[in-house]
């Protein structure tokens, strides 16, 4: 079976919200429209992949599956898109940070996270050192 990546990100929706009406939302569709495509969902795989009710729906244990597996192919295909697009920019230089005393060890190793998130393809040296040596190895052009 091929799976569509807008379904797959409609269906992720839905179940986060778990209302088909807010994951169309979302998705910029029409309520019948993303009807139709978890239908198609549904007919394709052969199972229930929801539980419909009044105050919204929930995902069968197939459903829960599909999620999961939903979330590794679109994060995966992130990580394509990202491998392909760093062919169409220059290559960044390698980034080194230097810092020193508790900043390393307690502000450092959380910005750090949350910069390579957002950026996985740039290069981190991370180097404790004191302010002296920091400037004298900056002057020198060392740390550049």
């Amino acid at each position: 079976m091929r799976y569509d990546l807008d379904d797959l990100r409609l269906f992720l929706h839905i179940v986060t919200e778990g209302s088909i009406t807010a994951g169309a939302h979302r998705m910029h569709l029409s309520l019948p429209s993303a009807s139709a495509r978890v239908r198609s969902l549904e007919h394709h795989a052969g199972v229930a992949l929801l539980v419909r009710g009044r105050r919204g729906v929930r995902p069968t244990p197939a459903g829960t599956t599909l999620a999961r597996h939903a979330r590794d192919v679109l994060d995966q295909t992130v990580r394509l898109d990202n491998a392909v697009a760093s062919y169409t920019r220059s290559p960044t230089a390698p980034l080194v940070l230097l810092g020193g005393g508790s900043a390393m060890h307690r502000l450092v190793p959380q910005a750090l996270i949350s910069f390579l998130g957002a950026h996985p393809d740039i290069d981190v040296t991370v180097s404790e050192s004191r302010t002296p040596q920091t400037v004298r190895m900056l002057a020198d052009g060392e740390a550049i």
